[in-house]
């Protein structure tokens, strides 16, 4: 038993640690940077404010209200909102109901134009594998019908060969109309793409104010 005792006490310690906040942290900590910094990047108020508040500290408490409060005016802009919705990062309802008003839509057309080019960009695979495919099957079709067509193949070999080449003809058939539809799909979706940065916010993409 002994000797799991360390392990046991180390344990312990980094759980206490986990709860805990030293008293003269709360009072010396800059609690207007820590809240400026948690609003400027949208995260939820720190577990430790919730700890000096139950302290009674109520000036610690308004320093980072009024810090996260600063952070978030730069947070929830449209343009940050919109730059946000392009990176694909996930928006957690952090901005004020006021400030959301304006934020939501910048960020709702930035998520929609990350979607678009994602959705580009699987069409583009799905096109590269099934294109490489066709041409995979066009060259054994060839390959068989040489071998159809060469003196030294017996009769009974041409008879397998006519049906092995029928059926990768009906294959090449569907792969072919597969890429149609693929290509038609990234034609309308890079049509879609375009219209979305066409209009953005202040009628430019990338400059969202």
């Amino acid at each position: 038993m002994s000797r799991y005792l360390p392990l046991f006490i180390i344990i312990m310690a980094g759980l206490q640690g986990c709860g805990s906040l030293p008293r003269d942290e709360c009072q010396t900590a800059d609690w207007y940077t820590i809240g400026y910094q948690d609003g400027r990047r949208g995260r939820p108020e720190t577990d430790r404010l919730a700890i000096c508040a139950k302290r009674d500290m109520p000036a610690q408490v308004a320093s980072y209200n009024q810090g996260r409060g600063d952070g978030l005016k730069q947070f929830c802009s449209p343009r940050n909102g919109f730059r946000l919705g392009l990176e694909g990062a996930q928006y957690n309802s952090a901005c004020p109901a006021g400030a959301e008003q304006q934020f939501l839509p910048a960020y709702e057309q930035g998520k929609e134009i990350f979607d678009a080019e994602l959705q580009i960009r699987r069409l583009r695979e799905i096109l590269h594998v099934n294109t490489s495919e066709l041409r995979n099957l066009t060259v054994t079709v060839q390959q068989k019908e040489a071998e159809m067509a060469a003196q030294n193949t017996t009769a009974e070999r041409r008879a397998d060969l006519l049906l092995e080449v029928s059926d990768l003809q009906e294959t090449l058939a569907m792969v072919e109309t597969e890429i149609s539809g693929i290509e038609a799909a990234l034609e309308e979706e890079s049509r879609r793409l375009q219209n979305l940065r066409g209009r953005s916010v202040t009628g430019d993409s990338r400059s969202v104010r």
